[in-house]
């Protein structure tokens, strides 16, 4: 429980970031940092992954890539920088927050509008990772933010075995009370 705390105080203290904010038309995955809205694409590359996107929630592990657009009118006078990292010290989260975080890929800056802004990993292990976007404006204002996802959790395939085990459950109860009567 006192994990759980530490976690929600630093997610709430720190320069976290949400995805799916404000006003959208498609299912991508939309960033707010300061006054300007980018989007983020994860994309996995195994056979039944490949030509899907992801946003907080990667089902596979293997090679994979996040890559980032702008909605800004003006690209050109913004430049993004990327670092991926990996959860492997939960409880440093409590204490020392810096060093709970393995550095896994950085992503120099680079001006949004030239190209697609984006960094690639071969992801090893599941667990709790963290993609820091650092984004400069023209007038030199930099705003920061740490986006939190899971990689290596195949949620649809975990959700079909827990309403396939509830049906089998209902199932089982249904004939122990029509057989004992």
């Amino acid at each position: 429980m006192l994990l759980g705390l530490a976690i929600g105080l630093y997610l709430a203290t720190s320069e976290s970031c949400f995805a799916h904010v404000g006003q959208h038309q498609s299912d991508a995955c939309f960033i707010k940092i300061g006054n300007s809205q980018i989007e983020l694409n994860g994309y996995q590359f195994e056979d039944d992954l490949a030509g899907k996107y992801f946003c907080h929630i990667f089902p596979g592990l293997g090679q994979t890539v996040w890559a980032i657009d702008t909605l800004s009118d003006n690209p050109e006078a913004m430049k993004v920088s990327l670092v991926l990292s990996h959860l492997t010290d939960w409880p440093a989260l409590a204490g020392a927050p810096g060093q709970a975080l393995t550095v896994l890929e950085q992503a120099p800056p680079q001006v949004l509008g030239a190209n697609l802004v984006s960094v690639e990993h071969v992801l090893t292990a599941r667990g709790v990772y963290t993609l820091d976007i650092e984004l400069q404006v023209d007038d030199g204002v930099v705003q920061r933010c740490r986006f939190w996802f899971l990689a290596g959790v195949p949620v649809t395939k975990l959700l079909i075995y827990l309403a396939s085990g509830l049906l089998g459950l209902i199932i089982g109860v249904g004939v122990y009370r029509w057989r004992f009567k």
